[in-house]
């Protein structure tokens, strides 16, 4: 189709369409600009492509051996005269155009513009002008006027230029006027003489010029506005809309801007000023310093850039008609066969036809249409007809048939694309087509053979690209229906494909098993409907399932798990449905030959975690040798822990399922729990659901699996380790953890009977429970003197009594809650009905210390703070916060907030006192003058063994508390000021001060 073609269409469409708008694909696909083809994404200039197409229209003309239309709509004559100063003699040579080009930097308004438009320039001195007549230099003006004057004038507002000092385009948002009627008779060049009061004869011009156009027998120089293109945006990017005035006698204007046609109020100035003339306005602005709205001016950014103007004609009728004949006029002009009958027959047809099915649109997208329609169907579904005795069966099936097409052809090319206030509740729609499907196999068979297949892109366009997620439910639920009733119908009968399935069933199942890889993009758009779709088909029964493993449903979603498939790219927010799918389709399967009772001779047990008690299906190989292999187990299992969209239920039952009665998949399960990772309190409190279900198991690896779980492998390497080691390892890391983990533990021995003897038999175990048990009473000794030192504080900040919550997550620390004492007190008694002691020992509580505080040992032979380790001084069965080891044990590792002071001791020795309560400083009462004149360091106190001191200028003690360390000295933490002596030799940071004598702080 060429340009002119193109361009009728636009014409006829813009002329006799009932549509609010009209989008020229075929023009865009045709026009070029510039001999490229045009980018739509691309901003152009609107008097270029104006240009581009009128040369386009006339070259297409003139081809045809037509006269050029446009140049005789929009082209007019430039004169370019040289006037001579000191001879009669003047020049003039006519120049083609289809536009206008006004300067707006310089002048206000139009009428200014144009003067200054055609006021030239003058040639004299060294630029004198060359009289051909007179062979001399004289004086002479150099102006452009307009010789001819269009039907329609075309005038651009040169708003837009290039900044070359900044090498940036910009556009200018001035004012700039023009009114509403223009004579342009002054800008002329018979105007122009007239104005000098010079006569012009036609042998006083160089070149002949065509005059007639301005002669009052061709037509008038007064010109009414028709149309301004406006720009609104900025020079380098925007978007153009247009203001036209109507042909009818009220002079109504309608503004264009895309798809939205809408008449605009331009009756007085001040509209006019905010449509089209730009400028500066008054707004109101938020102002984010005062926080309130204030008055600023600001230019508008969008202004008319083109105006095109009409030529006023002198015709005017005789007489005016009557009022009927007005009115017959009007109503001739609003005729769509009139408009039609102006258009050539093959664009009449064109139109026609869109206005037809226009019509039919508008129509079928009305509540009256679409409850009609529901309405009709539901009186065919309802059980009232369908199982009515009365009438024949036969009749009945073609009336079942007539509806579900009648559906078909309903919801697929207008209900589904419909908004949800017209449609209505999906659900009402699937409930007639469900018993429709369930009553005739009829209208299952022409529904899919028609509507499925029929289009090549239905399964993905309602599946996957539909932006509604209702309707990708409905067509999931559809297909789960049809699937189910089709399992018996022959797929011989489906016309549009060919196949070897049995069933039409198998034939969808097949087609939507091959929908992602030929649909690959569609497909992540969303997937979740796409494995929501197996996942309800699978749970309607074990001869589904059988189904969906016959087709390898669960292979090629096993795949998606194990990141083996190239579909597994993106996914992982939407794969809840296929973590759902693999779990129920893996736990219908037969899983007996990769599993082995311990008790030699006795057949297996029972699965309980089966997903029915009907014999199994046999699993497919390809899944049994990925789930069962050594490197596919750990990989399966990190896969089904990972993930979290799913729920760990899923997880749970599975990993059940699968370890009952094989203790090889047990062992890969319990290496695969990734401990490291697990920072927040809902993964770890799921994490540790599952390893309970799986340790609560009652098969004949009972009490194997429980040891494993608690002791490991027993093998000297970082994995895997028992869950009792494992929270040895984190003592210094999260104590959150470490609770949780003890917490589960102990409640598990507690109501288990197997986990009980698995404790008194192994005493290994049974050692690292003690330990941990101390490690609790540690952390909760160390909570007790943080509270007595700085009040009731809890990790949170606030003040008041214990909570009967768990400790905080994220806290280094745990609170001394009633939940944590109460866990204690179990813990105690699950240590005395082991070990016989209610409490661990102090030789306990220091392996613990010693393990949470590694580097807190001396150099010194295993003396601690001047204290042999052996020493024992307290009695075992005294208050567990008394002695130096409750004193020790969580004060170095975490004390009290940094800029926290501990209150004044009231037992100090006599020989120091407090100089002040906010600095806490001390005076030496003896020797600490002398211990300065002298240029010794003196030994350096402190209060009651706790507190290190160091010297003051003044002569006395301050604590050794320093929240900035000076700039060559190693920062100190602050928390080391209120712990004991005994660990700050471990401190070697400390050991010099920033004059590199010793430091005085030390003890």
């Amino acid at each position: 189709m060429s340009i002119m073609r193109c361009v009728q269409m636009i014409f006829a469409n813009l002329l006799g369409s009932q549509l609010q708008f009209y989008i020229p694909r075929r023009f865009w696909r045709r026009f070029r600009f510039g001999e490229q083809p045009v980018n739509l994404r691309e901003q152009q200039d609107a008097l270029e492509f104006f240009n581009s197409v009128v040369e386009s229209v006339d070259e297409g003309l003139k081809s045809l051996g037509e006269a050029p239309a446009c140049e005789r709509v929009f082209g007019g004559l430039f004169a370019d005269q040289k006037i001579c100063k000191g001879c009669p003699h003047r020049y003039q040579r006519d120049e083609p155009f289809t536009s206008l080009s006004v300067d707006i930097r310089s002048h206000n308004n139009l009428l200014d513009s144009l003067k200054e438009y055609v006021k030239g320039d003058l040639l004299d001195n060294d630029n004198a002008y060359l009289c051909e007549r007179c062979n001399k230099k004289v004086a002479a003006i150099k102006r452009l006027c307009i010789s001819k004057l269009p039907a329609c004038l075309t005038i651009q507002l040169k708003r837009f230029d290039f900044d070359w000092e900044h090498e940036v385009p910009v556009k200018f948002n001035d004012c700039f006027e023009f009114p509403l009627e223009l004579d342009m008779e002054p800008y002329t060049v018979r105007g122009l003489a007239k104005q000098e009061g010079e006569s012009i004869a036609e042998e006083e011009i160089g070149q002949t010029t065509d005059t007639t156009a301005l002669t009052p027998e061709d037509g008038s120089s007064l010109f009414r506005l028709r149309g301004v293109v406006v720009h609104s945006g900025q020079a380098n990017g925007g978007h153009y809309y247009s203001f036209i005035r109507s042909d009818r006698g009220d002079g109504k204007w309608y503004k264009f801007d895309d798809t939205d046609v809408h008449e605009h109020d331009l009756s007085t100035e001040d509209d006019m000023r905010n449509a089209w003339f730009g400028g500066e306005y008054i707004t109101d602005m938020f102002d984010h310093i005062t926080k309130r709205y204030t008055p600023r001016r600001q230019k508008r950014w969008w202004n008319a850039y083109l105006l095109f103007y009409e030529r006023i004609t002198a015709d005017q009728p005789a007489e005016c008609p009557s009022t009927v004949a007005q009115l017959n006029s009007q109503m001739e002009s609003m005729s769509l066969s009139s408009k039609l009958r102006l258009m050539l027959p093959e664009l009449e047809a064109v139109v026609r036809a869109k206005n037809t099915r226009v019509l039919h649109e508008r129509n079928e997208y009305t509540p009256e249409y679409f409850q009609f329609i529901r309405q009709l169907t539901t009186i065919v579904a309802a059980p009232q007809f369908l199982k009515n005795a009365n009438i024949p069966e036969q009749e009945r099936k073609e009336m079942a048939l007539l509806a579900v097409q009648l559906l078909g052809k309903f919801l697929f090319t207008t209900g589904l694309h419909a908004k949800r206030c017209l449609r209505g509740n999906m659900q009402d729609w699937l409930n007639n087509i469900v018993a429709l499907f369930a009553f005739s196999a009829e209208s299952r068979l022409w529904f899919v053979d028609s509507v499925l297949y029929g289009n090549s892109r239905t399964f993905s366009l309602y599946l996957f690209e539909s932006t509604s997620t209702e309707v990708r439910h409905f067509f999931v639920r559809l297909l789960v229906v049809l699937m189910e009733k089709s399992r018996d119908d022959p797929a011989d009968r489906i016309s549009q494909l060919r196949h070897t399935c049995e069933s039409v069933s198998d034939l969808l199942i097949r087609t939507l098993l091959t929908l992602p890889i030929t649909n690959t993009n569609d497909f992540h758009r969303h997937p979740c409907q796409y494995f929501a779709l197996f996942y309800h088909y699978a749970s309607l029964g074990p001869i589904e399932k059988q189904q969906l493993l016959k087709h390898g449903v669960l292979t090629q979603m096993l795949k998606i798990v194990l990141e083996e498939h190239q579909l597994t790219r993106g996914m992982y927010a939407e794969m809840a449905k296929c973590y759902q799918t693999v779990g129920l389709l893996i736990r219908c399967c037969d899983v007996s030959e990769y599993c082995q009772s311990a008790i030699e001779g006795e057949p297996l047990r029972l699965n309980p975690f089966a997903v029915s008690k009907e014999p199994a299906t046999k699993m497919p190989e390809d899944v049994g040798s990925r789930l069962f292999s050594p490197a596919g187990v750990e990989r399966f299992c990190r896969a089904m822990l990972d993930q979290s969209t799913a729920g760990y239920d899923v997880t749970r039952s599975l990993l059940q399922f699968l370890c009952w009665e094989n203790m090889a998949f047990t062992k890969s399960a319990f290496r695969s729990f990734n401990w490291e990772s697990l920072f927040s309190w809902n993964d770890i409190k799921q994490y540790l659901k599952v390893l309970e279900a799986l340790l609560e198991m009652q098969d004949t690896w009972q009490k194997e699996r429980i040891l494993f779980g608690l002791r490991g492998d027993g093998v000297d390497k970082p994995k895997p380790m028992g869950i009792l080691k494992l929270m040895r390892s984190n003592y210094g890391f999260s104590a959150k953890k470490c609770y949780s983990m003890l917490k589960m533990i102990t409640q598990f021995i507690e109501s288990s009977n197997a986990a009980q003897e698995v404790l008194e038999e192994n005493a290994d175990v049974k050692e690292e429970y003690v330990s941990v048990t101390a490690w609790l009473k540690l952390e909760l000794d160390a909570a007790q003197r943080h509270e007595e030192n700085y009040g009731a504080t809890s990790n949170y900040g606030h003040h008041g009594p214990p909570s009967n919550e768990a400790p905080g997550v994220g806290n280094s620390g745990l609170e001394r809650s009633n939940s944590a004492m109460e866990l204690l007190t179990t813990c105690r008694r699950v240590c005395k009905r082991a070990t016989g002691k209610d409490r661990p020992d102090r030789t306990d509580e220091r392996r613990v210390d010693s393990e949470m505080h590694p580097t807190r040992r001396s150099s010194t032979g295993g003396r601690v703070g001047g204290r042999d380790e052996s020493d024992d001084d307290e009695d075992d069965d005294e208050d567990d916060r008394e002695g130096p080891f409750a004193s020790l044990s969580m004060e170095e590792h975490r004390g009290g907030p940094p800029d926290a002071l501990p209150p004044p001791y009231t037992d100090q020795p006599a020989s120091f006192s407090f100089s002040g309560p906010a600095s806490l400083r001390m005076r030496h009462s003896q020797s600490a003058s002398s211990g300065l004149d002298s240029g010794t360091a003196p030994d350096v106190p402190s209060v009651d063994n706790k507190i290190p001191l160091s010297r003051t200028t003044d002569g006395g003690f301050h604590p050794a508390l320093s929240k900035t360390a000076p700039a060559r000295s190693t920062a100190v933490d602050p928390t080391l000021a209120f712990t004991s002596p005994k660990s700050m030799e471990t401190q070697d940071d400390l050991s010099r001060s920033v004059d590199g004598r010793e430091d005085l702080s030390r003890p």
